[in-house]
């Protein structure tokens, strides 16, 4: 019986497949987007940065594709996504992506979905909130943290957030 040796075909966005597309992302799980440097650059302080290759090579990205298909809807001209359908834990993954490339058009609405979520994930918001400086988020969200086990606020804690969150359990 023989191989099929080849490589699959690259899978591609379908919202973000422009055939004018000067730039390649690849997502953590191997999806493309073909997107306008201009975009980026317009949208973002700092992406794509200085060492984003150019003339058909890809950068890889260590978000998920559904993370960048959000994120990438606050780098154009047009309607936002409706974050009240986005679930949590994906609304969280955006908002960190939104802190990384500092997408100021993503940040301040992801804050108030976040702020929204503590409820559903108040560990998550806290940690969300101590890494990016929203001392008034972070306080709302720890109340709801107290019932935690140590274990799961160690992982979404940085390490002084987490002393903190010890010391005032």
């Amino acid at each position: 019986m023989d191989e099929d040796l080849s490589e699959p075909s690259p899978r591609y966005s379908d919202r973000f497949n422009a055939p004018d597309g000067d730039v390649t992302i690849s997502s953590s799980d191997g999806v493309l987007f073909k997107v306008h440097r201009k975009d980026l650059e317009t949208y973002s302080d700092i992406f794509p940065g200085t060492d984003v290759p150019v003339d058909d090579e890809t950068v890889s990205l260590s978000e998920h594709s559904s993370t960048l298909e959000l994120l990438f809807q606050y780098m154009r001209r047009q309607r936002q996504p409706d974050l009240s359908k986005v679930p949590p834990e994906e609304l969280a993954e955006l908002a960190e992506a939104a802190e990384k490339y500092c997408v100021y058009s993503a940040m301040e609405v992801c804050k108030v979905y976040m702020q929204a979520a503590i409820l559903k994930i108040p560990l998550t918001v806290m940690g969300y909130a101590a890494r990016h400086g929203y001392e008034s988020l972070c306080a709302e969200a720890a109340p709801h943290t107290l019932e935690a086990k140590a274990a799961d606020a160690q992982r979404q804690l940085d390490a002084t957030c987490f002393t903190e969150w010890v010391s005032d359990s």
